[in-house]
Parts: structure tokens; C-alpha cells; sequence
């Protein structure tokens, strides 16, 4: 069994090129999308590596915007029409970083996968996760043009809140970031191809990434097998929209952690950090 990992990158190439490069090509393979906003001569690296597909279709993503989910599902497709055994998808951005070596978590994934085949997500619902103004509510977050906001004020004052995609779904949320089966994935692909009237509901949500896939799999046949936590360490301490940005004084916390992947981490912030944790995965 291999894994497929979804990288969504927008800066740092070197610090992109040594997250892949942590995955043997027997065990891991690379789908790799550069913001379409970046220069792909600076990710020549990146573009070059022979674990590495590059996704054609570059985008420009917007923060809080539908376009993280369609890079997602581009690769998806892309990997549906692979014919490597896939048994894990995850999915994961240009600054995430293994905490344990890679081998680990890859065996890890094959014993879930032999024996019970759970889905690894953060799964929250509306009672403690404070989210239903993101699709209560119209969000134009892909819209860059002047009036964005003016137009939103006003299709909101004119419509009354909306249920979640008209309350055939109970909504569920928290993070973006998954490790996930391909039955699941494929169930998924099928329910997006069945019903595009879901995809048209979710380009006028905010931040519809933190949701979509958590909502699919908690009202899917799924649900049962979905595990508490999703093999990350993410830390929301500094009460910020953005998590933590781990330093080198945070390596003995990190490799305490029972997680395989932490994010996040920025070489222009501290690098030292991601040097240390090369040493210890190797």
C-alpha cells in the first residue's frame, strides 16, 4: 500500500522540497499544487523531484475561499486515474513537517488500513464548533474585485440565513487537514458527481475547506470509522486566526506529541526547528 499526499504550497520552495523529500518514493507519492500567484522557476526543485506530480492547474487561492477544495479535488482526479495502489490520501500544505519518521507513519497507515481502516479527521459539531455563519450567510471570498463586500451586505440583508445546503446534511467542521481512505474518497468523488447543486452551495460559504470533507464523511457510512483526531499537531494557543509557528524551543513538545505531522513551520521565522526535526526523522 502506498500514500498519496495533497500538498498545497504558496511560498517557501525550499522548505516544500524538503517536506517531500522526508517521504520515500516506494512508500509516499506527491501531488503538488504552487499558487498560481507564485513563480514556478523558483519551485524548479519542487517541479523537478522524482516523487513528485505537479498539478497543471495552478490557482489562485484566496484566503477563506472555495479554491482550496477545488485543488483538492484536481488532485483527487488525478490520483483516481493513477494505477498505484493508493490505500491513504492526505492531504497537507507546503508547511506542514513529519515530527516522526516517515517510514513510522506509513506503518501506522498500513496496520489501520489491514485491520480496522479508519478515517483520521477533526471532527467537531455546531455545539462547539462555532461555524454556522459561514454558510448561514452568503460569502463572495473569491471575488477580488471592488464592491465584494457592498454586494454581500446586500444579498444578505435581502436573504434570510440559509440552512446547510438546505438542511439535507448536518454540517460538521474544524479542520482542513485529513489522512483519509480511498473507499472514503471514492465514496465522496461519487457524491460530488451525483449532486453539483453541493459544490454551487459551497462556492458562496467561507472557508468551505474546513468543512467539506467533515460533513461528507459524518453523514456518510463512514461515520463509524472516523477516528478522534487526524495524526496532527497543531497548536491554536496564541489565539490567532492562524495557528503557532513553531520554533526551535518547541522540538522537545513536538516530539512528545503522539502525532506523525505538526504545521506549522516557516523557514524565514526559524528554520532551525525544521533542521532539527530532519535529524530526528532520519
Amino acid at each position: 500500500m502506498r500514500v498519496a499526499n495533497i500538498i498545497i504550497a504558496h511560498t517557501n520552495p525550499v522548505q516544500v522540497f524538503k517536506l517531500i523529500d522526508q517521504f520515500p518514493n516506494e512508500l509516499f507519492h506527491n501531488y503538488v499544487h504552487i499558487d498560481a500567484r507564485a513563480s514556478i522557476k523558483d519551485f524548479s526543485l519542487v517541479a523537478n523531484h522524482p516523487n513528485v506530480t505537479l498539478l497543471r492547474n495552478r490557482r489562485k487561492l484566496v484566503w477563506a475561499g472555495y479554491g482550496f477544495v477545488q485543488v483538492t479535488l484536481d488532485a483527487l482526479k488525478l490520483i483516481r486515474k493513477s494505477k498505484s495502489n493508493f490505500g491513504y490520501i492526505s492531504l497537507m500544505s507546503g508547511m506542514d513537517f513529519p515530527i516522526k519518521a516517515t517510514e513510522k507513519f506509513h506503518q501506522y497507515l498500513d496496520k489501520q488500513y489491514t485491520n480496522e481502516q479508519n478515517e483520521f479527521f477533526e471532527i467537531l459539531s455546531l455545539d462547539t464548533w462555532p461555524g454556522a455563519h459561514r454558510f448561514e450567510r452568503y460569502h463572495l471570498c473569491d471575488w477580488t474585485i471592488r464592491g465584494r463586500y457592498f454586494t454581500e451586505r446586500i444579498i444578505n440583508m435581502l436573504i434570510s440565513k440559509r440552512k446547510f445546503y438546505e438542511g439535507k446534511m448536518i454540517p460538521y467542521g474544524r479542520s482542513a487537514w485529513f489522512t483519509a481512505t480511498d473507499q472514503f474518497m471514492k465514496y465522496a468523488l461519487e457524491f460530488i458527481d451525483r449532486n453539483p447543486d453541493f459544490i454551487k452551495f459551497l462556492k458562496t460559504t467561507w472557508s468551505p475547506d474546513e468543512f467539506i470533507w467533515n460533513t461528507l464523511i459524518m453523514n456518510s457510512p463512514f461515520q463509524g470509522r472516523v477516528y478522534p483526531g487526524n495524526l496532527r499537531y497543531i497548536d491554536w494557543s496564541e489565539g490567532k486566526v492562524s495557528p503557532k509557528v513553531f520554533k526551535g524551543e518547541d522540538l522537545k513538545t513536538l516530539l512528545m506529541a503522539p502525532d506523525f505531522l505538526a504545521r506549522k513551520f516557516d523557514e524565514r521565522v526559524d528554520d532551525s526547528i525544521l533542521k532539527e526535526l530532519e535529524q530526528n526523522c532520519l
